[in-house]
């Protein structure tokens, strides 16, 4: 489609005006979620019907830390939740990330913008636990090149799942560890309804779990990576 101005609109999963045919679609066939990828897939957008049947396209500050939320929840009710474990996020990306990791006992990576910084501090974390020293800058290349030809990607990537439960971007980027070290957006969709589909069968919606979810943990601006501070906005006496 076209823009206001007459250009072509990207294929950008993170723009709402990318989104309007499929808006279009949804309300046709009474669809109350659209999920959409970049071309290669490897960005995830998500976009749900509010209450009053508007649309509301979910941000990569909204959508990763509900993501991340949800299942660490549930890793916990099951006891499937290791004492040791990492998030990484790129330091642009919201710090609710941060705060929901701590909520469950983990510890938090921030790296420079870029997949790749992810996946460097995701190979980082195991080649502490081989006894390789990591350096930065020019010994990069040193140490991921000892650390692959001393261990199988397979073996490396398998040992990331029990200790990476996430790598986050504000672009939209996601993945797991164990899964593999580059963002995927068929992963990210599948996962985000899985979290929809059970908050259906707890007659929730997925914009009620993340009422839920800020009332636990406060609520933070969707646009930037800052907690909001309730006690200094205006309340309806003017205090």
């Amino acid at each position: 489609g076209k823009d206001s101005q007459g250009k072509d609109i990207p294929p950008d999963p993170a723009r709402k005006d990318a989104l309007e045919k499929a808006e279009d679609l949804a309300e046709e066939q009474g669809i109350d979620y659209i999920f959409a990828t970049d071309p290669d897939s490897d960005r995830m957008g998500l976009e749900m019907r509010m209450p009053d049947k508007s649309w509301k396209l979910l941000g990569a500050n909204e959508a990763w830390p509900l993501l991340l939320y949800y299942r660490l929840k549930r890793l916990k009710e099951t006891d499937r939740l290791p004492q040791k474990g990492y998030v990484i996020k790129s330091w642009v990306t919201s710090d609710m990330i941060r705060d929901v990791a701590r909520r469950f006992g983990l510890e938090v990576i921030d790296t420079g913008i870029g997949f790749n910084k992810i996946a460097l501090e995701g190979l980082r974390i195991v080649a502490a636990t081989r006894g390789i020293e990591a350096g930065e800058g020019t010994e990069e290349e040193i140490w991921v090149n000892k650390l692959l030809e001393e261990n199988d990607l397979r073996e490396v990537l398998r040992e990331l799942s029990g200790l990476l439960f996430g790598c986050f971007e504000e672009s939209n980027g996601f993945s797991l560890g164990g899964w593999t070290l580059e963002k995927d957006g068929i992963l990210a969709a599948l996962l985000m309804a899985e979290i929809i589909a059970d908050a259906h069968r707890q007659g929730k919606s997925l914009s009620g779990l993340l009422d839920e979810m800020y009332l636990d943990l406060g609520y933070y601006y969707a646009t930037s990576n800052i907690p909001i501070d309730l006690d200094y906005l205006p309340g309806a006496n003017g205090k």
